[in-house]
């Protein structure tokens, strides 16, 4: 590599490029490329639940209910990718002490907020179902 490309990304990594070198092809795909998998998993979407309401809603709920789709729907992505796709990339570039106070506060924010997910699904499908409201 050229000499100041090399220094920009050590810069930018906060350490060694030899961190990088010795590391799995298996560590690598399971960092940078996991959802290329994502087809070997059954897919549910939040969409589907808006198909058939509005054979039994009226306008207003319809509204209320498409804004509530949508927002979980940000929400999960958002928890999804900042939440979990980060703190790999956090955790592959070494920026996360092993067992570190960074780390406990990291798995505790994922513990939440995949609970705060799950929470906001579920209810969804109570909604989706006719269980609720």
């Amino acid at each position: 590599l050229h000499q100041g490309y090399r220094e920009s990304i050590i810069r930018r990594l906060g350490g060694p490029l030899s961190m990088l070198c010795g590391r799995s092809v298996v560590e690598y795909f399971f960092v940078f490329f996991i959802f290329y998998v994502r087809t070997l998993w059954p897919v549910s979407k939040m969409g589907a639940g808006l198909k058939n309401s509005a054979k039994n809603k009226s306008e207003k709920n319809m509204v209320i209910l498409t804004a509530s789709t949508y927002a979980v729907k940000i929400f999960y992505l958002f928890a999804k990718h900042f939440l979990g796709f980060f703190v790999n990339y956090l955790i592959f570039l070494g920026r996360v002490e092993h067992r570190g106070r960074d780390q406990r506060l990291l798995y505790g924010v994922q513990l939440l907020s995949g609970y705060a997910a799950t929470v906001s699904i579920f209810i969804h499908t109570l909604k989706f179902k006719g269980y609720i409201g």
